[in-house]
């Protein structure tokens, strides 16, 4: 793997709450080692869940949370590169973030991502 990789470039920045006291930019959320290929994982930035899902060299972030009734996705499973909400098995591509199952709902929030030195980096925009 290279220095550095990113992934998701064009997709949204995860926006924090300027109290969270975070700059704007790359945030460490965690080391590459310790996300296990296929496998849901859990991560913090600024007070706000997210989930990394690790394909092959690239690791994606989504919002932490179900669009459709808020469930922790942390619960959930991973399922032919999708995640399945744990309350009602609504399933978001980790690529795009598309519900795919039932399909036609709320998309899931992406975030852009960079490994870089083995440390797993979220793209972040502080909100007023």
């Amino acid at each position: 793997m290279s220095d550095e990789q990113q992934t998701g470039a064009g997709l949204r920045a995860l926006g924090v709450k300027a109290w969270a006291g975070l700059a704007p930019g790359w945030q460490p959320v965690a080391s590459l080692s310790e996300i296990a290929q296929e496998e849901i994982t859990p991560a913090w930035v600024g007070g706000h869940p997210i989930v990394l899902v690790r394909l092959g060299d690239d690791v994606f972030a989504l919002d932490g949370r179900c669009t459709h009734q808020n469930a922790p996705l942390v619960q959930g499973t991973f399922v032919r590169g999708a995640i399945r909400c744990p309350f009602h098995g609504f399933s978001f591509d980790v690529r795009s973030g598309e519900m795919v199952w039932p399909g036609g709902g709320t998309p899931l929030p992406c975030y852009s991502t960079r490994v870089q030195d083995g440390r797993v980096d979220v793209w972040v925009e502080v909100l007023e």
